[in-house]
This record gives C-alpha cells, sequence and structure tokens, in this order.
C-alpha cells in the first residue's frame, strides 16, 4: 500500500561551465523542464495520461531534444 506522507529534498545546481572550472565530477545535466496542471484527475496519484504526453512533447520540441538521445528522466 502506499502511506501519504511529506518529505524534503534539496539539490543545489551550478553551471556547467562553473563546475567544469571548478574541477566538480558531472554526473548529469538539465536540459530543460516543464510543468503542467490540468485540474481534471483523480489526484496526483492517478495524473491526465494526455496532458502529460502533450507536456513531454512541448519540452521535446521547446529544448530541440531528440528521445533517443536521453539517458535518464526525472518526473513524478
Amino acid at each position: 500500500g502506499m502511506v501519504p506522507a511529506e518529505a524534503v529534498a534539496v539539490i543545489v545546481l551550478k553551471r556547467l561551465s562553473k563546475a567544469e572550472s571548478d574541477g566538480n565530477p558531472v554526473y548529469a545535466t538539465v536540459v530543460g523542464s516543464g510543468i503542467n496542471y490540468d485540474g481534471k484527475t483523480n489526484g496526483i496519484t492517478a495524473p491526465s495520461g494526455r496532458s502529460q504526453s502533450q507536456l513531454i512533447k512541448e519540452v521535446y520540441d521547446r529544448f530541440h531534444i531528440k528521445a533517443e538521445d536521453m539517458e535518464y528522466i526525472v518526473t513524478h
């Protein structure tokens, strides 16, 4: 089962050029992001498939992302 709860997560981002000049290891880069909310779902555990698909397409188009170039996607 699922137990709804609260959580906190923090991630500190640095520009790629700064991380490279500082000699930091680079594990990933953020190429683009997007958010949507269409208000027509049964809650966060049942998002609108149509809206999610549209969001992904819009983000890929806006940031000129080719799906075959992706290695990792973070979603909620």
